[in-house]
């Protein structure tokens, strides 16, 4: 299972995991300085953009990028068009851990873990947005 969470939102207030649940979301831990991790927000924009109206929400969970006054500049910079939260040990340990940055999970509308992705590759928005078909299609 995904873990449960309330984590301070980059645009005001938080964001909770109840908040999401039902919906099929992808949850990318990025960081601010990672230039893999910022190559992949127009990917990330895009699908958000094609699958918002599917039952998908994108979440951007910012780690090891200091304080919320730094961040806030970097997302809008960025044009990040899905939420961004600030990430917690106790978050990232409940999805098991990060070995890098980006790290990518996809959550069924359940809230399990369907899918984790390491890295940025090649074809990874392909192989994204194939999970979110399936998932999609499998109903509520």
């Amino acid at each position: 299972m995904a873990p449960t969470f309330e984590l301070e939102n980059v645009a005001g207030g938080k964001l909770k995991s109840d908040d999401l649940k039902g919906k099929v979301i992808v949850v990318d831990f990025w960081a601010t300085w990672c230039e893999p991790c910022i190559s992949e927000i127009p990917n990330y924009n895009a699908l958000q953009e094609s699958y918002a109206d599917k039952g998908v929400e994108f979440l951007g969970v910012t780690v090891e990028s200091g304080p919320l006054k730094d961040i806030k500049p970097k997302v809008e910079e960025l044009k990040m068009k899905y939420p961004v939260v600030v990430g917690t040990d106790e978050v990232i340990d409940g999805f098991g851990g990060l070995i890098g940055f980006p790290t990518t999970f996809i959550v069924d509308k359940d809230w399990r873990v369907y899918k984790k992705y390491l890295g940025m590759t090649n074809n990874k928005k392909a192989m994204i947005e194939k999970d979110l078909k399936k998932l999609i299609a499998e109903g509520p």
